[in-house]
């Protein structure tokens, strides 16, 4: 069977995520997640703790792993001898920025496939949109007890968005796909 990778910084894994390797999951024989380390972005959490996370995340796929990476996606797809790069597409935009990428990646290993999937409308939220949200009094996806602790130290959050992460990631197995929530 093929296998497949599933590229990305996921800092931090969204709900689209979740949802984009549950349905390729079946489709290949292997499913490798990578955290890519993008040193032009500022990132939440480190590479060990986003490998931490996503470990957990994928649990429950037995044809899923997660790796870290730190060189590039076509480099670290030749070592694990991987010939499809799935792509999450939020929308047009996302997609003119993944098509260059996959030409380059194409030109660098000719028999690399990408593969552009969009997540399920209720998951679509940027990470940009969720890094501040466990962080925000008020906020519904916050305990009391998480509140007073963001009172108390703001910089001192991320136990709160680690939480909050692994909260929203979880597949709601009691909606139909149509009712999953909107995280945003």
């Amino acid at each position: 069977m093929v296998k497949a990778v599933f590229p990305g910084t996921f800092d931090p894994p969204t709900l689209g995520h979740c949802n984009i390797i549950e349905r390729v999951a079946p489709l290949f024989g292997e499913v490798v997640v990578i955290i890519a380390e993008n040193r032009r972005k500022a990132q939440l959490f480190s590479p060990a703790e986003r490998l931490d996370l996503l470990t957990e995340l994928v649990a429950a796929y037995p044809t899923v792993s997660v790796m870290l990476c730190d060189s590039l996606i076509v480099h670290c797809m030749k070592r694990i001898d991987a010939r499809v790069i799935i792509r999450g597409i939020r929308g047009i935009a996302d997609f003119s920025y993944e098509e260059e990428i996959a030409l380059v990646n194409r030109l660098l290993e000719p028999g690399i496939e990408t593969f552009f999937i969009t997540a399920d409308p209720a998951c679509r939220t940027a990470p940009g949109v969720l890094r501040p949200l466990p962080f925000l009094p008020g906020n519904p996806a916050i305990s009391h007890s998480w509140e007073s602790q963001y009172e108390r130290d703001l910089f001192d959050g991320a136990p709160l968005l680690d939480e909050f992460i692994r909260s929203a990631c979880q597949p709601r197995r009691d909606l139909a796909d149509h009712e999953q929530p909107v995280i945003l």
